[in-house]
């Protein structure tokens, strides 16, 4: 199934029953998947394309991406700020001191976690 290896922490089991519900709740095959494939791929709990930012309600979201580019601090409250992007666009991130976040480099690769009322929370890099 080509699903499953697109979207990344979910069953084979747990796509193919959205799937079918969704299909026995009257939606083409064809309609199904995508539908199901947008909603699994900024499903709660998941990393999510940048791209899908304005796309996802909910305050609290995660991505993944390569730091492009840093510039100084507008505030004295502000560690870092700059531009995280992925293969589906990029985005401003701010990362105000109060996180405690660990400092990012350009072109390092990061995951951000953005909570409720605070901004960007976590930072977490890998190589």
């Amino acid at each position: 199934m080509r699903l499953a290896k697109q979207l990344d922490g979910w069953s084979r089991a747990a796509i193919s029953r959205r799937l079918s519900e969704a299909v026995v709740g009257g939606q083409d095959l064809t309609s199904a998947v995508v539908n199901v494939f947008e909603e699994l791929q900024t499903a709660p709990g998941h990393v999510i394309p940048i791209g899908k930012l304005e796309e996802v309600s909910r305050k609290e979201v995660s991505i993944q991406g390569r730091v492009e580019t840093l510039w100084d601090p507008s505030h004295p409250s502000i560690a870092q700020v700059g531009l995280i992007a992925d293969d589906s666009g990029q985005t401003r991130v701010t990362i105000w001191k109060s996180s405690d976040a660990p400092w990012i480099e350009e072109a390092s690769r990061c995951e951000f976690t953005r909570l409720p009322g605070t901004g960007t929370k976590a930072v977490f890099h890998w190589p």
